[in-house]
């Protein structure tokens, strides 16, 4: 068991050293990170009817996996957890494209 994890580790070590080689001086670009909670379409009257208080509905449940976007392409989706004070996301899945 210690060996097989020893070696999943060398392997991990390994593709991040490629992927250093490889991308060197863009690994500290900034990317715009966005999390979609859901969209909806709404009538011109509804949006002039919105005011404090108003409510509106999207077509996501709860517990539902997010959508999450790097500079605008979507790259997979998460699950909403709570960090202290603050509200994060744990990934759940990755777009296969992405990756190759």
């Amino acid at each position: 068991m210690a060996e097989a994890v020893a070696q999943q580790t060398n392997q991990m070590l390994q593709a991040t050293t490629e992927i250093e080689r490889s991308f060197g001086p863009f690994l500290d670009l900034p990317m715009e990170v966005t999390i979609l909670l859901g969209q909806t379409t709404v009538s011109v009257n509804e949006l002039l009817d919105m005011g404090a208080q108003s409510v509106i509905a999207i077509a996501k449940s709860a517990g539902e996996d997010l959508e999450i976007f790097i500079n605008g392409q979507l790259i997979g989706k998460g699950a909403v957890i709570i960090i202290e004070e603050h509200f994060g996301i744990r990934i759940t899945e990755i777009e296969k494209k992405i990756c190759t």
